[in-house]
């Protein structure tokens, strides 16, 4: 539902105000707030929850030390952050975008002075979403994502008449607040934490620098859209960086399916498996879960950079959102696409790291990945404009993907090389057939321009599930056990039914 919201945001975003300039006064505002609140988001669980697992304390003396003490020392850092932003707001736009006329100025600041409480807000709900997942809650705080999105949508659709882009910005905030005090009641009653002033310092000192090594290593793949929003403001024109922030929030909705959501679920379980020493499971979860995310993100990459014109005129082109806005969003989005499967076993390799605490190891890679990211993306940016910043970053993907595999499978004794002959080179051969039925389809079915929106989803629909059928009966028949999985559960289920 949350990705559905996404989705529905992301429409109500296009059709308002479409790669227009004002949108992109935005997204320069909003980038400091966006990426510090998604950094807090990724990396305060797995602070948090090596400590709740510690047995320092007794479990209730414990949380109600780390309940009390992490709220207000985090707070307080969270408080000095946005105040800091806010009180900075000018000089920040100035260093992104210091090509921005006085009036576009103006609105920039406006719109990041009162987005600045969104690192606030967001800090503390990441820290009371983590104490729900130390607790194997994850229904409330998965809802979430649905609350946020739809108080976006609500807040475009209601107030938009005046200025669309204060009720874009009024939206985030209020949502982001929202959010805050939803997650923070279900947490408190959790935990039901004894209040006292005798806080541990010591104990949530410990866990305040934990959250800033985390935070740390995060904000080398967070920093990926500042580097690509000051390159374009500062090397190319208007439009650009609207069209890679849809391109980007595209491709994250189906890697949120499956990638996001099992990696927030699977760390409790990995850091568990670690600390009880069970290398042997941890071996099977490994190789499982990189063969799943292989497989079906394989067959996500291969068929939206194949659709990714229709895709994009089928979801965004409506409104303000032009034939110009659909020209310069689809080419990055099938460039997204080619770096979706590494991107999702990059960051499920990200979680071994956190839970063996070996951290200056990870963050050898993920520096690494940002300098090369930052390399690209300067020498592109040049010859292919902003697809070149997609490229950029979709490059670093790979590379972060591989090295960390080579080097996970090391650590746990995985034999990689019969890994990769039993599995990789079946997954290729099935990828380059259902490319080619998607493609053929795709070619053999066209549609006139002024078709209906109903008939290009419809079109979509039926081209992606015949591609997914060719592409389990294929994985089938090459005896992978992923589509053999996949089939028999619709077997079942189809049995069930009758």
């Amino acid at each position: 539902m949350g990705l559905l919201l996404g989705f529905s945001r992301e429409i109500a975003i296009a059709a308002y105000l479409g790669t227009s300039a004002i949108l992109e006064v935005f997204i320069i505002a909003f980038t400091v707030p966006e990426i510090i609140g998604l950094m807090l988001l990724n990396s305060m669980a797995v602070a948090v929850i090596p400590y709740l697992d510690s047995s320092d304390f007794k479990d209730r003396e414990r949380e109600s030390i780390i309940f009390w003490g992490g709220l207000f020392k985090f707070g307080t850092v969270f408080l000095i952050i946005s105040s800091s932003v806010f009180l900075l707001r000018q000089k920040i736009l100035l260093w992104l975008a210091p090509e921005l006329s006085q009036e576009h100025f103006e609105i920039g600041s406006r719109l990041l002075a009162f987005l600045s409480p969104y690192i606030l807000f967001r800090g503390l709900e990441s820290f009371f979403r983590s104490i729900c997942f130390s607790r194997k809650h994850f229904l409330a705080p998965a809802l979430s994502s649905t609350l946020i999105n739809g108080i976006v949508v609500g807040s475009l659709v209601l107030f938009s008449s005046s200025i669309a882009v204060d009720a874009l910005a009024w939206g985030w905030l209020i949502g982001s607040c929202v959010l805050m005090l939803y997650n923070g009641v279900i947490a408190y009653k959790l935990v039901s934490p004894v209040f006292s002033f005798r806080l541990n310092i010591d104990k949530n000192a410990n866990l305040l620098r934990a959250l800033m090594a985390v935070a740390a290593l995060e904000s080398a793949s967070m920093l990926y859209p500042l580097i690509d929003r000051f390159l374009a403001a500062h090397v190319l024109g208007t439009g650009p960086i609207a069209a890679l922030r849809y391109a980007y929030n595209l491709i994250i909705i189906p890697s949120g399916i499956l990638v996001v959501a099992f990696n927030v679920a699977s760390f409790p379980w990995i850091a568990q498996l670690v600390k009880n020493n069970q290398y042997d499971e941890l071996k099977r979860l490994q190789s499982e879960t990189v063969r799943l995310l292989i497989f079906f993100m394989g067959f996500v990459a291969v068929t939206i950079a194949i659709l990714s014109d229709n895709i994009v005129a089928a979801a965004l082109q409506r409104g303000q959102f032009d034939v110009l806005s659909l020209a310069l969003t689809a080419r990055p989005l099938a460039i997204y696409a080619m770096g979706i499967a590494f991107h999702s076993v990059y960051t499920f390799h990200m979680r071994f790291y956190y839970a063996e605490r070996k951290l200056l190891r990870l963050g050898a890679f993920l520096f690494s990945m940002l300098l090369l990211k930052l390399i690209l993306s300067t020498v592109l940016v040049k010859k292919m404009g902003h697809n070149g910043l997609a490229l950029a970053t979709t490059c670093a993907m790979i590379v972060g993907a591989l090295g960390m595999t080579v080097d996970v499978s090391r650590q746990l004794k995985i034999n990689l090389k019969e890994f990769l002959k039993s599995f990789v080179s079946r997954i290729i051969l099935s990828l380059i057939l259902v490319a080619l039925v998607i493609k053929g389809l795709d070619i053999l079915w066209t549609l006139p321009l002024t078709s209906s929106l109903s008939l290009k989803i419809v079109r979509l629909a039926l081209i992606t599930i015949f591609g997914a059928a060719t592409y389990i009966l294929v994985g089938k028949k090459l005896k992978l056990a992923e589509p053999q999985r996949a089939w028999d559960t619709i077997l079942r289920k189809a049995s069930y039914r009758q």
